[in-house]
């Protein structure tokens, strides 16, 4: 694929994730900003305290769809170097979403769905299968700590069914923003501590 048509995909790819359905939700429903609820993340979560499970839900399956949509539907033709980069592109979005001045979610939800628009429903169980071991091992602990096993599963598939390069390009590309998101937030909650 050339250079053009890629950065334009990629572009297509961040813009999709950058949509900010959990401010909108809360904005639409609650009348404030989804940023000043619980620990001021723009994501699902945040939606369910607010809004309730049934606008929670809907903003998770959103959060979900703007990662695996666009990249299940602009792979076609990318380079095998270029594919880690078009997938990562949505869950960027999410974290630094333009609209909401370069600052987003934690893009969990995303990640979710960029792995099943590569893999089907084989890097999401995986996922999904540390989700779970997460919630029995450290229930209560900081969430940093719960996306260690969830990432640990993801590392495991890729190496059991011995994928390549380019989707632990793409792992370790995930990695980097989930850990950034994740130190962001902390540091935010314990500035809100001190406060």
């Amino acid at each position: 694929m050339g250079m053009a048509e890629f950065l334009m995909k990629a572009l297509i790819c961040f813009l999709s994730g950058s949509v900010p359905f959990a401010w909108f939700a809360v904005k639409t429903f609650k009348g404030t900003d989804v940023r000043r609820v619980a620990d001021g993340n723009p994501g699902a979560v945040n939606v369910f305290r607010a809004c309730g499970p049934v606008i929670g839900s809907s903003v998770l399956l959103l959060d979900f769809l703007k990662g695996a949509l666009p990249v299940y539907l602009l792979k076609a033709g990318t380079s095998y170097r270029q594919l880690p980069i078009l997938a990562i592109m949505p869950v960027l979005g999410h974290a630094f979403s333009p609209w909401l001045g370069f600052k987003g979610g934690k893009a969990i939800t995303t990640s979710f769905g960029i792995w099943t628009a590569l893999t089907l429903w084989e890097a999401p169980m995986a996922m999904g299968f540390g989700a779970f071991i997460s919630l029995v091992l450290f229930k209560g602990k900081p969430e940093y700590l719960k996306l260690l096993p969830m990432m640990a599963s993801l590392a495991a598939y890729l190496a059991l069914f011995l994928k390549g390069t380019n989707l632990w390009a793409l792992f370790a590309y995930n990695v980097a923003v989930l850990a950034f998101m994740q130190f962001a937030y902390a540091r935010k909650s314990i500035r809100r501590a001190k406060a």
